[in-house]
């Protein structure tokens, strides 16, 4: 009988000790689930902190620039020569020229080339661009521009604009990435069409039949003849 008693009462302690043990385990199980749930929150609340933020700094940055942009283009009192040195003064901090250079060329070319070709290319392709761009803008000085919204794709971010005037409504898009001295343009499409893209394919199709030297002589008589141009205004 006493066994059977001091069974019994082993049983029901064991019982009451594991229920208590289990309740224990549950109630941690409850608290790390809700801290979990919390710290999710925070994240998440925390990046859309981030996008809002850099979103204003995104749209800030390319709307300053283009006004101040616009602002020279108007000034009629300045030469060409005049009004183009200010644009580039505005807009070398904004693209990221040596990478927009790099993107052109692409992996498989750019991959081949040792570091003083690359920065023959890149030197060129810059000033190229500046020409480029300049002459591009220099037709919209008359022009007001609409800002979009900035909007977030992975860790960039993509910048529409529009180009108004009497009888046109041109678009104009920006492509920014974060670089370690804050948002850099990649890219820049017209009408849908990429700079990068256009610039790449032309080089492309002209490396299919030619050297690299060859692409740095076309690109040298393009610099020059800009040049001859520009002092011939």
């Amino acid at each position: 009988m006493k066994k059977l008693l001091f069974a019994s009462m082993t049983l029901l302690f064991l019982c009451t000790s594991s229920g208590a043990t289990g309740d224990r385990a549950l109630s941690r199980g409850s608290a790390a689930t809700e801290g979990s749930r919390e710290a999710a929150v925070l994240v998440s609340s925390d990046t859309a902190r981030r996008v809002v933020d850099n979103k204003k700094a995104v749209k800030t940055l390319i709307r300053d620039a283009v006004n101040q942009i616009l602002e020279v283009l108007k000034d009629k009192e300045l030469q060409q020569d005049a009004r183009k040195e200010k644009v580039i003064e505005v807009i070398e901090p904004l693209l990221d020229m040596p990478l927009m250079a790099k993107l052109t060329l692409g992996r498989k070319h750019w991959s081949r080339l040792d570091e003083e070709q690359r920065k023959k290319f890149t030197d060129l392709f810059v000033e190229h661009l500046k020409t480029s761009y300049f002459e591009k803008l220099d037709l919209f000085a008359d022009e007001t521009v609409e800002f979009e919204k900035p909007v977030p794709k992975k860790k960039k971010f993509y910048m529409l604009t529009y180009i108004v005037g009497k009888d046109q409504r041109i678009e104009m898009a920006y492509k920014l990435y974060r670089s370690r001295q804050g948002w850099k343009v990649y890219d820049i499409e017209i009408e849908g069409v990429s700079i990068v893209k256009s610039y790449g394919s032309q080089y492309k199709e002209f490396l299919a039949d030619n050297t690299f030297e060859d692409l740095l002589e076309r690109l040298r008589e393009k610099v020059q003849n800009a040049r001859n141009e520009s002092k011939g205004k």
